[in-house]
């Protein structure tokens, strides 16, 4: 009582309080059996500075504010849960026997004592705090469950998540910016950088790893936080972390993507590059403000994927080698099509690969460059720097090109340029939004090309959708169902001799029944038929009944052919093939 009386008496002297002032508070000290600096500071009659300084000179002892409070684990896993609740104290950091801890009352020799006797620390420095502070904190930490308390606790699975991500890979922070809210991005950004929110993200990245995902979603909503991956084209709910960690996560994200963690009301981009278990992984982030937080997306660009052989991609064998001729071609286009996900880049880059060679010279123009291939020029578009795709095909154009893969036709400009540069010696990759290889002609004359160009420059359009592979741990026979035999038209001759199969579900797949993607595909080479109906203009329809009755294998019997192989199922062709697809 004399303590919490002379500090009183400390603040009448210097004017920080009047005598009424001090009653009153000393009145609400009593009631609430608080110690006095509390209830001055929940009353805001004094700061947390200026209440550390008084004490400071009053008991002589080192004090520290809340922004010097950084807790080290493996001091905080040294203190039961009951004693830090018991004590007020805030483990900060342990090296050899000595622990350093933060309490409000660095004076209280049975807790100081039981401290020593529970850890096993035979010294412990005791620095002062301020009693709200230590509460606010602590209850914040305890009130952690779920993933990221099980990553405190773990030891082993904190110092993977550590361990097998490469931080000298990770960029550092930029320099500062005039933001939107100094104080609050401050707040967030030392909380982002905190080892449980570091631990947290580096797992989600790991796992996302470890499951082969092509995306991760965190999504803040009202009650939840969810965290999805993308594995073989699925979305699948993987942690559902407390909804106040979204901000320090999506913050930790954004600073290493080099992000502006203070704008969270504008959609930003970002890029960043990790190396887990050896593997060179780069990141495509994208934040995006929704009604509960920002929602934020990162694409996971693996290398090694992308450089799959041609031989591997899925292509049957009579196609296979027909397009293997058509993209060693001296000239002409060749066009990809499908939606996003379909797998156009593998395909593309796969190819590229294939053809890549000392003696020509490719270059490639993107937005953004996915992956780098030895031997190929690639060229980022710089959207506002004058490097745009028109921009960047022309500058292309003057640097003796003999292979050009331009990202996407997106206008009329960007098309006309490069079927011009496919009928002047060059051979052009592209890729473009279209349902069909039929729709595909469709698609440029719409943009204005005219259909003489059409025709004389493109030599083959490849379009394809992903079909989940039957996960080869659980993969079981299947006979197939009168249901399916009808729906698909299925003869006595495709029926004979197929190895049908199906996946039963199993850990290795998360109970799906499958693991990893092919592509089916749909290839139309360009005949001296078809040139004659693309020059007078036809539609997609005649297009397509003049490719199926030329014998041609469409993507649907690629589908088919698949699953006669016990490589898919019926459920996926349906799923990626029917809907919305012509399926003469």
């Amino acid at each position: 009582m004399a303590v919490r009386m002379r500090l009183g008496e400390m603040l009448l002297e210097q004017g920080i309080l009047d005598q009424v002032t001090l009653d009153r508070a000393l009145g609400l000290q009593k009631a609430t059996g608080r110690k006095l600096g509390t209830v001055l500071m929940q009353e805001g009659l004094l700061s947390e500075e200026v209440l550390l300084d008084f004490l400071r000179r009053q008991l002589n002892v080192d004090v520290v504010t809340s922004a010097d409070l950084v807790i080290d684990d493996a001091a905080w896993k040294r203190v039961s849960e009951d004693l830090i609740r018991k004590y007020t104290v805030l483990p900060l950091k342990i090296q050899g026997k000595e622990l350093t801890l933060a309490m409000a009352d660095p004076f209280n020799i049975v807790a100081i004592d039981d401290l020593r006797f529970a850890t096993g620390c035979s010294r412990i420095k005791v620095v002062l705090a301020a009693e709200r502070t230590l509460e606010a904190i602590i209850q914040e930490r305890l009130k952690s469950p779920g993933l990221l308390k099980d990553i405190l606790d773990n030891g082993e699975l904190y110092r993977k998540a550590l361990e097998m991500i490469d931080q000298n890979q990770v960029p550092d922070l930029p320099p500062e910016e005039v933001v939107e809210e100094p104080l609050s991005a401050h707040t967030i950004e030392v909380e982002s950088e905190s080892p449980p929110i570091i631990s947290l993200v580096n797992f989600i990245f790991i796992e996302a790893f470890n499951r082969k995902a092509s995306d991760i979603h965190v999504e803040p909503y009202q009650t939840v936080l969810r965290i999805r991956y993308r594995i073989d084209g699925v979305l699948y709910t993987i942690l559902t972390p407390p909804p106040r960690l979204s901000m320090y996560i999506i913050s930790r994200i954004k600073i290493m993507s080099g992000m502006d963690i203070a704008k969270r009301m504008v959609a930003q981009d970002g890029h960043l590059a990790l190396k887990i278990k050896g593997e060179n992984i780069h990141f495509r982030v994208s934040t995006l403000p929704t009604v509960y937080g920002e929602k934020c997306v990162l694409r996971l660009i693996r290398k090694q994927k992308m450089l799959e052989d041609v031989d591997a991609l899925g292509f049957s064998p009579e196609v296979l080698a027909r397009y293997k001729r058509v993209i060693r071609a001296a000239q002409g286009m060749v066009l990809f099509t499908g939606p996003t996900g379909s797998g156009k880049t593998t395909t593309l880059y796969a190819s590229l690969n294939q053809i890549n060679s000392p003696d020509i010279n490719v270059v490639t123009l993107e937005d953004p460059v996915e992956s780098t291939l030895y031997g190929i020029n690639h060229v980022q578009i710089r959207h506002g720097f004058g490097l745009e795709f028109e921009d960047g095909l022309r500058a292309i154009l003057r640097q003796d090109p003999d292979v050009i893969f331009v990202g996407e036709i997106r206008d009329g400009v960007v098309a006309e340029i490069a079927m011009q540069s496919a009928m002047t010696g060059h051979l052009v990759f592209s890729t473009l939004h279209a349902n069909s290889t039929a729709e595909t002609f469709e698609r440029l004359a719409d943009m204005g090309a005219e259909p003489f160009l059409i025709s004389s420059t493109v030599l083959a359009v490849v379009a394809q959708r992903l079909l989940r592979r039957i996960c080869p741990d659980c993969k079981a026979p299947h006979l197939p169902t009168p249901e399916e035999i009808e729906e698909f038209g299925l003869d006595a001759a495709y029926l004979e001799g197929g190895i049908f199969l199906k996946g039963q579900g199993c850990p290795q797949c998360m109970n799906t029944g499958y693991r990893g993607r092919i592509a089916a595909y749909e290839v139309l080479f360009m005949t001296p038929e078809l040139r004659a109906l693309v020059k007078q203009r036809a539609g997609a329809a005649m297009l397509r009944k003049a490719f199926v009755e030329s014998g041609a294998r469409t993507m649907l019997v690629d589908g088919l052919d698949k699953v006669r192989s016990g490589i898919t199922t019926f459920q996926e062709v349906r799923r990626a093939l029917v809907s919305g697809l012509d399926t003469e």
